[in-house]
């Protein structure tokens, strides 16, 4: 299958994944199987639905590996949202955070690390089509996919350091469930900020206001009841704005001072922020978050990470759309960790035969290695 941008679906078109619904829980907007039309196509932009994956002759065959189940990616939103609505209520009525949502997320936490264990990590496909308005709940879950990924990398290559400061490499997969938990409730500290102001676009923030804003990770760390949530959860709430050259917050640690699972936060955190769909911010492609990631190694982002990550995540992954010379289009059959920048991508030539070549793309275009 490959991914087709809403604007250039064609009659007869047949959808290959569902279209999951922006509300948690919701079934979805159309299920795989169905016929697409240019209609249909305009129905869904105008749900802010911005692709689609299609089966079709050009996409036959391309192993496109998401890393969670649909279903379980549904259920842990639905949790997810589920905790943020009762927490928001416990807020208004003062009463501490209620166990039950929070146990509904930990668990959740608990089947994805489980589902991720033996994830073929290179073949993972994160680009993510759900719309603007279901950003809040479903970038928490994309952000813990990623995160834990990249924790059982790191961990594995490099161990992790106890309290007296010994490099160990047991309990590795034990430890991913609280960096999980901490992931998926990140920016839990936003129910504490008036909706208007998290409304506002970017342009309109004043200094104040994004001070304000700032606020939502100790907020969020302050919420969680120690007696309930890992200590390290609490720690990626807290740090996940951190950077690795201490110009991050809220207290402007540097290096190692920040806790591994609070760097692994900050690396996931904000190439799905880039990749995704957010209100007044457009979805980017993957090798611009991909790229924005390697530029921060060393300043905004820990280099050991962000090596992690160039490994795992790649900017042309299978199934995306590239263009060719001409501007007609091509899709990437299959990447090349070895060589992210020069996938193998299958097109028509020009006598409207299937091809399959490695090319050289720079910001989705091909630039060598086509031939007609």
């Amino acid at each position: 299958m490959r991914m087709v941008p809403i604007h250039e679906v064609r009659e007869g078109m047949r959808l290959a994944q569902d279209i999951p619904n922006p509300r948690p829980g919701g079934v979805p907007l159309l299920r795989a199987g169905v016929e697409l039309s240019e209609r249909l196509a305009d129905r869904l932009a105008a749900s802010s639905v911005r692709g689609v994956w299609v089966a079709d002759a050009l996409g036959s065959d391309i192993e496109v590996v998401t890393p969670l189940t649909a279903e379980l990616r549904s259920q842990s939103e639905e949790a997810h949202a589920s905790f943020v609505r009762d927490t928001s209520k416990a807020i208004a009525d003062r009463i501490g955070v209620l166990d039950d949502a929070l146990r509904a997320v930990q668990e959740a936490v608990v089947k994805i690390v489980s589902e991720l264990q033996d994830c073929p990590e290179v073949a993972v496909v994160f680009d993510d089509l759900a719309s603007a308005d279901a950003y809040a709940h479903a970038h928490s879950i994309r952000v813990a996919t990623l995160g834990v990924l990249l924790g059982q990398r790191v961990m594995r290559t490099h161990g992790w350091r106890d309290w007296q400061g010994k490099r160990r490499f047991d309990q590795v997969q034990e430890r991913l469930t609280p960096l999980g938990t901490g992931l998926i409730l990140h920016d839990i500290g936003k129910v504490t900020l008036a909706p208007e102001l998290l409304a506002k676009p970017p342009h309109e923030l004043t200094d104040e206001d994004r001070d304000t804003i700032g606020t939502h990770a100790t907020a969020g760390a302050a919420l969680l009841p120690a007696q309930l949530v890992h200590p390290l959860a609490i720690a990626v709430v807290r740090s996940h704005h951190e950077r690795y050259d201490g110009l991050g917050y809220p207290t402007g640690k540097a290096g190692e001072e920040i806790h591994l699972f609070a760097r692994i936060a900050a690396v996931a955190n904000v190439y799905d922020a880039i990749t995704a769909e957010r209100p007044h911010h457009p979805a980017q492609p993957p090798h611009v978050g991909v790229r924005a990631i390697l530029t921060g190694s060393g300043s905004e982002f820990d280099p050991q990470v962000v090596e992690h990550f160039s490994a795992l995540v790649m900017p042309y992954p299978a199934g995306c759309p590239v263009t060719l010379p001409g501007g007609e289009e091509a899709v990437v059959a299959s990447a090349r960790p070895e060589s992210p920048e020069n996938p193998v991508v299958r097109y028509r030539n020009s006598k409207g035969i299937v091809r399959e070549r490695a090319m050289h793309i720079v910001d989705g275009v091909v630039l060598d290695g086509y031939e007609p």
